[in-house]
């Protein structure tokens, strides 16, 4: 096998949809699989990573989605904890892949499906309803990596700097 192929549980095939397109010549790239979840056997969740020339930092990901989306049986409350457990680690291996790739002071811009859990009144409101985990994901992001999120000021809501 070829050494960039990925690691388990993505060697069945990075199946995320993850894609980086760049005007500006790319010279570096990197990806991460993360960790095995309950849904690995159907999709892989991970990340991706490049450089470009002008020195920015780019990565993108997906992030395992809550139980809920599975409706709410019993069963789904059964492997919550296991569901929302993955989606802890992922986000961790996230931070991490992030912290190795793109020094804290040089620039970076992440872009992903995190799958976290934000609510609306309607298609055309502007303020979301954000979970918790949609909080403290966003907490993370802006301690570990000085990422701060852009969201609410490409939707128009005004958010303190």
């Amino acid at each position: 096998l070829p050494d960039d192929r990925p690691e388990w549980p993505a060697t069945l095939g990075m199946n995320s949809g993850l894609v980086i397109l760049s005007k500006r010549p790319i010279l570096w790239t990197a990806s991460k699989a993360f960790g095995f979840s309950l849904e690995a056997g159907n999709v892989n969740r991970g990340a991706l990573y490049a450089l470009l020339e002008d020195g920015v930092h780019i990565f993108t990901c997906h992030v395992a989605p809550t139980a809920s989306v599975g409706g709410g049986g019993a069963l789904v409350r059964l492997l919550e904890p296991l569901c929302n457990a993955a989606r802890d680690r992922q986000v961790e291996e996230l931070l991490s892949f992030i912290a190795e790739h793109a020094p804290v002071r040089e620039p970076a811009i992440l872009a992903g499906d995190f799958n976290l859990d934000v609510d609306f009144n309607s298609v055309f409101d502007p303020n979301p309803r954000p979970s918790p985990y949609a909080l403290r994901t966003v907490a993370q992001m802006k301690e570990r990596c000085r990422l701060v999120e852009a969201t609410s000021r490409i939707r128009g809501v005004r958010t303190t700097p």
